[in-house]
């Protein structure tokens, strides 16, 4: 018997196969309602978390296997009993931090997914914009001694909510940096009730006890010392790190973990003898980043996000080559002098292609997508037009509608068109993931008129049309036999006159007709007004231009019966009431 995903009920094979879940669920997921579902749980409580089991999931590319691997990240969830608060100590210990620790190695939600503080408040925090002369030097001037001991009592964090700790200086990116100092107290800070239960902890630090056996990983290449020699740091490669793994809790090593301690060991030359060695270790580990926020991809847009993972290593690469005193970003800088076209292609594979899901992308496809975005600066490729009169940008559009969308939609092969009508089936088929769209999906029919059916009509329509009757359904709606009655709005520039040409010079690059088209559009009356406005609408409306039909079809029945007179009626029908 075929599998099938457990959310969309599609069968597996045919989806690509079913998605190789971190966690100990045996329901199967395909890899679109796995990518947002995800996306659905970070947004509505902050955490990406599995559908069944709840665990909180994080995402790495594996640049070997070309593909996303899932993964656990150390958390534990904390039910409401009267002895809740010895619990959390408990699990707390397990980790090997601390109720004062809070905020820095590990921090609590709430059921709702708001962040919730249970035992540390700031008694002060001050935002730096810069620090002249060393940020731990003007903190150990500016603040009074007494406010702190000690240096590493205060909490600094980044731009990017990460950690910084002494002796090191943060860089100029990194800046503007927040300055707290932590106060502690004994009792929770809030209220805590059974309906803010579970409680969800995700550590910075944390404990794994890792049995190696006799498929024993090569410590030498999973591990290396920093540069500065003083801390061991996991391996970027995301498959050799998770075979170092916590089959207790499925937890395993992450790319740029920082190991704190091994059996006991804290020496950076010991815990890597001992790494080399023992086949039982007990690891407490600092994870890379920011415990505030969890990265996951944008399931709205897995194409462009798993693309630019891909090109990710080659960014990297690409910065390493240049010189050192040009500025360390791929979109400006020396690198901006670089053509558009030669700035991306030096970002792709050496074949000038990046391959996804069976699918090669071209320099042009990803400049299309803005699919290649800086690692450091997070600004997307983009393609900057050039400067054009009101009237040749409306020839440009519609040199697209009538030109180039149709030859594009002609060009597509049958395997594509039916990949598209089975991705548009699988949407229609997608159940509500979150509470508004579960009231967008029942409630957008009634404010339709009751159109319960319109769903189930298009699918049917799905299992019968040809590429033919797209392609025929666009020439009719974008160039039908009649002069069109349209509304265009131009924003002219101050060097521009505010005047239409009644014989407007077309391009060349136009068809002959739809030259002849905007020709008689124009002559049959241009309409020039200094603002678009509701009263503007108003006018246009007393002219006779009227509203666009409101008429809905509910079934592909519905769709034959209309006539031009209705939909005039309807139209009319509209006009007196407004």
């Amino acid at each position: 018997m075929d599998m099938e995903c457990g959310i969309c009920t599609g069968n597996l094979q045919e989806l690509g196969g079913g998605i190789e879940l971190p966690c100990r669920c045996k329901v199967p997921y395909c890899q679109q309602c796995w990518d947002r579902t995800l996306a659905a749980s970070l947004s509505k409580v902050g955490l990406p978390r599995c559908p069944s089991c709840r665990v909180v999931i994080r995402a790495d590319y594996d640049a070997k296997r070309g593909r996303l691997v899932f993964s656990r990240v150390a958390d534990a969830t904390i039910r409401f009993t009267d002895h809740w608060l010895e619990s959390l100590d408990e699990t707390l210990q397990q980790n090997g931090v601390l109720r004062t620790d809070e905020g820095t190695k590990f921090i609590a939600r709430a059921q709702s997914g708001q962040l919730t503080k249970l035992f540390v408040m700031f008694a002060f925090q001050e935002t730096w914009e810069k620090a002249s002369g060393g940020l731990w030097t003007m903190l150990d001037e500016k603040i009074p001694a007494s406010a702190a001991e000690d240096l590493r009592e205060w909490l600094v964090v980044n731009c990017r909510g990460d950690e910084v700790l002494p002796p090191r200086e943060p860089t100029e990116e990194e800046y503007p940096v927040q300055i707290r100092l932590p106060k502690f107290t004994e009792k929770p800070l809030v209220d805590m009730t059974p309906d803010s239960f579970p409680l969800t902890l995700t550590f910075k630090e944390y404990v794994v006890n890792i049995d190696l056996g006799l498929e024993k990983p090569d410590a030498s290449k999973t591990f290396q010392l920093s540069q500065n020699q003083n801390q061991i740091l996991v391996c970027e490669d995301v498959g050799l790190a998770g075979r170092w793994k916590d089959k207790g809790t499925g937890v395993c090593l992450h790319p740029g973990d920082r190991l704190l301690e091994v059996n006991g060991l804290k020496e950076p030359d010991q815990m890597l003898l001992e790494l080399q060695r023992a086949e039982l270790l007990k690891v407490r580990l600092q994870q890379q980043g920011s415990i505030f926020k969890i990265d996951v991809f944008n399931a709205q847009d897995d194409m462009r996000i798993r693309l630019q993972s891909q090109a990710k290593p080659r960014q990297q690469e690409l910065l390493r080559g240049r010189s050192a005193e040009a500025p360390p970003c791929v979109c400006g800088g020396e690198l901006e002098l670089l053509e558009l076209r030669q700035r991306v292609q030096l970002l792709v594979n050496p074949s000038g292609f990046l391959e996804y899901a069976g699918r090669r992308f071209s320099v042009n496809d990803l400049i299309d997508m803005q699919a290649v975005t800086c690692d450091l600066c997070q600004t997307p490729v983009k393609v900057q037009s050039e400067v054009a009169s009101p009237d040749l940008s409306e020839q440009h559009c519609e040199k697209v509608l009538s030109v180039d969308m149709p030859l594009a939609l002609e060009q597509i092969g049958d395997d594509d068109f039916k990949s598209l009508k089975e991705s548009f089936r699988l949407a229609l088929l997608q159940p509500p993931l979150s509470t508004t769209e579960e009231e967008d999906r029942f409630w957008t029919p009634i404010l339709l008129g009751r159109c319960f059916e319109v769903t189930q009509t298009m699918l049917e329509y799905l299992e019968s049309v040809k590429l033919s009757d797209v392609v025929a359904a666009w020439r009719g709606a974008v160039m039908p036999e009649k002069v069109r009655e349209k509304v265009v709005i131009k924003l002219f520039g101050s060097n521009h006159e505010h005047q239409l040409d009644s014989e407007p010079e077309l391009s060349e690059e136009l068809a002959d007709a739809v030259k002849q088209r905007l020709r008689s559009e124009r002559r049959a009356g241009a309409v020039l007004r200094g603002s678009a406005s509701s009263a503007l609408r108003k006018k246009l409306v007393a002219m006779g231009a009227g509203y666009f039909p409101q008429t809905l079809s509910c079934t592909l029945g519905d769709a034959s019966s209309h006539t031009e007179d209705s939909e005039a009626e309807a139209t009319r029908s509209l006009i007196r009431r407004a």
